[in-house]
């Protein structure tokens, strides 16, 4: 019980250490290189806080197949959906004077918003749902979660 607490409170507080460090490292900033360095960070660690978060996903419903797969699936068609929301935001983005040297800080911020959002939303298997949420779908409910987690004797 202890562990599970201390897992959810960690994935609560990922965004908001995130944050603090991205005004940190932009506060420094003195060019664009150093700002495009700034934005390509904060990608990189949305996209570990996704890796993270989707492997607690796989191990918590390790026992559910089925739902592996279509996570598997799921995810690959966002990476996809992700990759087309870039080039619709970014359309001129082959051409390397389009959009001046801003261009790598705004793709890296776009990245990493959209990786966001995607953390936010695959935790929510990790979160749990009420009891008697008749639409939960797949979602465990708290006291579900809690038991998966419980060492197998």
């Amino acid at each position: 019980m202890k562990t599970t607490f201390l897992l959810l409170l960690s994935l609560a507080a990922a965004p908001l250490i995130n944050a603090s460090e991205q005004e940190s490292c932009a506060d420094g900033a003195a060019t664009q290189s150093d700002l495009s360095s700034c934005a390509s960070s904060d990608y990189q660690q949305a996209d570990a806080e996704l890796n993270r978060v989707y492997q607690a996903v796989r191990d918590a419903y390790s026992d559910d197949g089925l739902f592996l797969e279509k996570l598997k699936q799921s995810q690959r068609a966002w990476i996809t959906l992700r990759d087309a929301d870039l080039a619709l935001e970014y359309p001129h983005m082959d051409e390397p004077d389009y959009y001046g040297s801003v261009m790598p800080m705004c793709i890296a911020d776009y990245q990493a918003s959209l990786t966001w959002q995607r953390v936010d939303y695959l935790k929510r298997w990790l979160e749990g749902t009420q009891e008697g949420d008749v639409c939960s779908g797949s979602l465990m409910t708290e006291p579900e979660l809690l038991e998966q987690r419980e060492p197998k004797q």
